[in-house]
C-alpha cells in the first residue's frame, strides 16, 4: 500500500497487507481401518486345541483424512524514516474430522471394539507481533548505534466436539476446554492442612479424605459435590472423593511468549542481550522427583525438611508417608491440587555479549590485523517468584530433568596480517 499514490512519500516507508487461506489434510492415522480385520485366536478343543479367527475392530468405511482450515491476516510496516518496523500476524485454524476412538461414547456392554471416527473438532487462534526500533545518537564522527526489538506471541485452542460418554457429569466434560499443547488442569481445590487436633475436631463426623480417615499432616480439599445417584449429587456430602475434582487451571503450557533483543555499539565497543519469557500458564509440581527418596544413590529434595510432623506442626508441606495409617497415604499428598499449582511465568536473561575491537594503533603494535575481546554469558538471570524453595526451572518438563546450565565465556578473536607479493 505504501506504493499507492495516496500514501507514497507520506508517513509510511513501507506498508504491506497480507492474507491467506488454505486447507491441509492429515493421513497419518492407523491404516486399513476401513477394512474389516480378523485376529488369529485359540479355538475349540477336539482332542487337541484348534486355531480359529475372531473379528477385530469393526470397519469404518467412511473414514477419511483429518482436515485443517487455516486463515491468516498480517501487516508489514516501516515508518518514521525507517526507524520503526512492525510485523503483525493474526491466525485462526479450524481442525475438523479429527480421528479419535468413539469407544467411550458406547456402553461398556458393547461387544466389539470400534475403528477411529472422524468426529472431533478443535478451534485454535492467536497472533504474533514483532516491533523494533533502530536509531543513532551522538555526533556523526562517533555515533552510538542502538536497536530494540521485541516479539510477542499468543496462541490457544478450544475443543469444539469430542467423543465423550453420555453419562459423565457436566464438570467432567472437556468440551470448551483447551487441549495440548496448552491443556487445562484437573484436580482438587486445596483449602488447608490439618495441623492440630482442633482442625480435626472441626470436621464433620465420618469425614474421610480420598478413602482415608482425616489425620494430622494431611492436605484437605474443598467438598464440592456428592457421588452420582445420591439425593443431592451437586451438594457437599461431608467427605472428599474423586467427585470433588474440578478444573483448576486453563493452561499447563504458556499461551503467551515474548522476547526482547537489545543491541548497541559505539566505536569498537558492542553490547548485545536477549531476554525471553512466557506467561499465562500454571505448572503442577507433581513430577516423580517430589517424593521422599529411599534409595542410597539419590537424596531427597531439601524442602521436605519443612514437612509437617508433631514437632513441626507449622511445616510448609504435608506429613511423611509413614505419618498416616489406615491405607496408602500417597494419594493424600500427591493428587493434583491447587496446593501444588504454581504460576510458571518467567523472564530470563538468555544471552549477554560484550565485545571490544582494539584500536588499530594497538593491533599494529601487536603485529595483527584485528583483535576483539569478548565476554558471553547464557542463562544468567531468571525472574520467577512462584517456585520458592523448589529450585525448579519452568522451562523444564520435570523437576528431575537436568537443569539449564549457566555458562560464561571470555575470549579473544585475532586476525593475523598476511603479506602479499
Amino acid at each position: 500500500m505504501s506504493e499507492e499514490p495516496f500514501l507514497k512519500g507520506r508517513f509510511f516507508d513501507e506498508l504491506k497487507l497480507r492474507a491467506s487461506y488454505g486447507v491441509v489434510g492429515n493421513d497419518a492415522v492407523g491404516s486399513f481401518q476401513w477394512l474389516q480385520g480378523y485376529d488369529i485366536a485359540q479355538g475349540a478343543i477336539f482332542d487337541a486345541p484348534t486355531t480359529g479367527i475372531t473379528p477385530g475392530s469393526l470397519a469404518n468405511r467412511a473414514i477419511t483424512w483429518e482436515k485443517s482450515r487455516s486463515y491468516n491476516a498480517g501487516v508489514d510496516a516501516r515508518f518514521w524514516r525507517n526507524r520503526v518496523g512492525l510485523t503483525l500476524d493474526l491466525f485462526y485454524r479450524n481442525t475438523y474430522d479429527i480421528l479419535g476412538s468413539p469407544q467411550e461414547a458406547v456402553p461398556s456392554t458393547f461387544g466389539a471394539s470400534l475403528a477411529d471416527e472422524n468426529y472431533q473438532e478443535i478451534d485454535a487462534g492467536g497472533f504474533e507481533m514483532e516491533l523494533g526500533y533502530d536509531g543513532t545518537a551522538g555526533n556523526a564522527a562517533s555515533p552510538i548505534k542502538y536497536s530494540v526489538h521485541g516479539t510477542l506471541g499468543y496462541a490457544t485452542n478450544r475443543i469444539v466436539r469430542l467423543n465423550e460418554a453420555q453419562n459423565i457429569r457436566r464438570y467432567q466434560s472437556r468440551i470448551g476446554r483447551t487441549t495440548a499443547p496448552t491443556s487445562s488442569c484437573f484436580g482438587y481445590i486445596y483449602t488447608s492442612m490439618l495441623r492440630t487436633q482442633a482442625d480435626l475436631d472441626a470436621l464433620p463426623v465420618g469425614y474421610t479424605i480420598l478413602g482415608l480417615p482425616a489425620q494430622l499432616g494431611m492436605l484437605n480439599y474443598k467438598d464440592l459435590r456428592g457421588p452420582p445417584g445420591s439425593a443431592t449429587p451437586d451438594a457437599p456430602d461431608g467427605k472428599i472423593t474423586t467427585d470433588d475434582r474440578a478444573w483448576i487451571c486453563d493452561y499447563d503450557s504458556p499461551p503467551l511468549s515474548y522476547g526482547v533483543t537489545l543491541d548497541a555499539s559505539w566505536r569498537g565497543l558492542r553490547f548485545a542481550a536477549l531476554l525471553q519469557g512466557a506467561a499465562g500458564s500454571k505448572r503442577m509440581m507433581q513430577d516423580n522427583g517430589r517424593d521422599i527418596q529411599a534409595r542410597a544413590e539419590e537424596s531427597s529434595y531439601g524442602y521436605w525438611a519443612d514437612s509437617w510432623t508433631p514437632d513441626n506442626p507449622n511445616g510448609a508441606y504435608p506429613g511423611y508417608r509413614t505419618t498416616f495409617t489406615g491405607g496408602s497415604s500417597y494419594r493424600t499428598r500427591y493428587d493434583p491440587s491447587t496446593f501444588w499449582l504454581r504460576d510458571a511465568s518467567f523472564l530470563r536473561l538468555k544471552n549477554l555479549t560484550v565485545s571490544y575491537l582494539l584500536p588499530a594503533r594497538f593491533t599494529r603494535a601487536l603485529g595483527v590485523n584485528t583483535a576483539t575481546l569478548h565476554f558471553t554469558g547464557t542463562n544468567l538471570i531468571m525472574l520467577n517468584e512462584h517456585f520458592g524453595d523448589w529450585g525448579y526451572d519452568p522451562e523444564m518438563n520435570n523437576i528431575r530433568a537436568y537443569p539449564l546450565m549457566r555458562t560464561f565465556a571470555v575470549g579473544v578473536d585475532v586476525s593475523l596480517r598476511r603479506s602479499v607479493q
